[in-house]
């Protein structure tokens, strides 16, 4: 809760959240081991929230204020599979990974509007107002986001001994990510009719969406349509997104003398990612590229306990989907 001379910010929220994860493991043999874990979790959050404040578009001593209401819901289902084998002198370890998710807002509903308090030969009154021109009409969302989400990865560790004898490894891998996801939205806005505002129910917010507020005889004396609600849907805001991430990569461990270490290697990755709307007027956003990262420590062991490192490594952070999307 904040509140000032200014305006104030009132939030509430209840969530729920459940989960579990089951995990099993098996080891034919000492030198080879495989292993399973299966996970779900599910969380649901209503909130609501009220603020109000200055706004810079509006003139006077007006007071802009905001509501929102809406539920969220996120659902998670992911399988997950390792495994190590000794095959000396090599080591091989796999890993892989399928899992969905999904996020749902059934009814996400905004409603804004400003007043202003005046003085009027000394009676103090307000007056409500709310145009569209200056922000959206009160409008409820009804969101729906579906993505899935494969990986495997393999990595290839060989032992040897450097020209002093001691041990060294190298390791070589290649891993691959595929990513598909679907948002959909349908928005709906509620118009005000002919001689009709919520100046007229002086702040009532539920009135003005009560019966009264559909059916409008105060300015004519007949029934006419007040609020009226019309599909304010777009094609712009729904999109499908895919994106591949596959990386080959190689790193060395080999002691420089008896007390210097260097850890070093290079990674290249491509990566195949677009945004498709649904306007089929936009031009996808896409992102491809191939990165080249390399990474090297020099690890100098002080004492048995301690150590002192020097470290390079090159990283990147990518877009995301609605980051890459063709439109604001």
């Amino acid at each position: 809760l904040f509140s000032d001379s200014t305006g104030f910010d009132r939030k509430g929220s209840r969530e729920t959240t459940w989960g579990g994860m089951a995990s099993l493991a098996y080891k034919p043999h000492p030198r080879h081991e495989i292993s399973t874990t299966l996970l779900r979790t599910q969380s649901g959050i209503s909130e609501s929230r009220s603020l109000a404040g200055f706004w810079q578009d509006l003139t006077g001593n007006s007071t802009f204020e905001t509501r929102v209401l809406g539920y969220k819901e996120r659902r998670l289902v992911s399988l997950q599979g390792k495994g190590k084998h000794v095959l000396k002198p090599l080591t091989l370890e796999w890993r892989g990974s399928l899992s969905d998710n999904a996020q749902e807002e059934p009814d996400l509903r905004y409603f804004s509007n400003h007043f202003t308090v005046r003085d009027r030969d000394g009676v103090i009154d307000t007056l409500y107002q709310s145009p569209a021109s200056l922000y959206p009409a009160p409008t409820r969302f009804f969101r729906d986001l579906t993505e899935q989400n494969g990986s495997m990865a393999a990595d290839v560790t060989v032992p040897f001994t450097q020209w002093s004898g001691l041990k060294s490894n190298f390791k070589i891998g290649f891993s691959y990510v595929d990513i598909t996801r679907e948002f959909r939205e349908r928005r709906f806005e509620y118009d005000e009719g002919r001689g009709f505002s919520f100046g007229d129910f002086e702040g009532d917010i539920e009135a003005y969406f009560s019966a009264t507020g559909i059916i409008d005889t105060t300015s004519t004396g007949r029934p006419v349509f007040g609020n009226v609600i019309k599909d304010a849907s777009s094609d712009r805001s729904n999109y499908d997104g895919n994106k591949t991430i596959s990386a080959y990569y190689a790193m060395i461990e080999i002691p420089l003398l008896k007390r210097v270490r260097l850890v070093g290697g290079a990674r290249l990755e491509r990566t195949d990612m677009s945004t498709v709307s649904q306007d089929t007027s936009l031009t996808p956003g896409e992102l491809d590229n191939n990165d080249w990262l390399p990474s090297a420590n020099l690890i100098y062991q002080l004492a048995d306990n301690m150590n002192l490192r020097a470290a390079f490594t090159k990283t990147l952070a990518r877009p995301t989907f609605r980051e890459l999307a063709p439109y604001a």
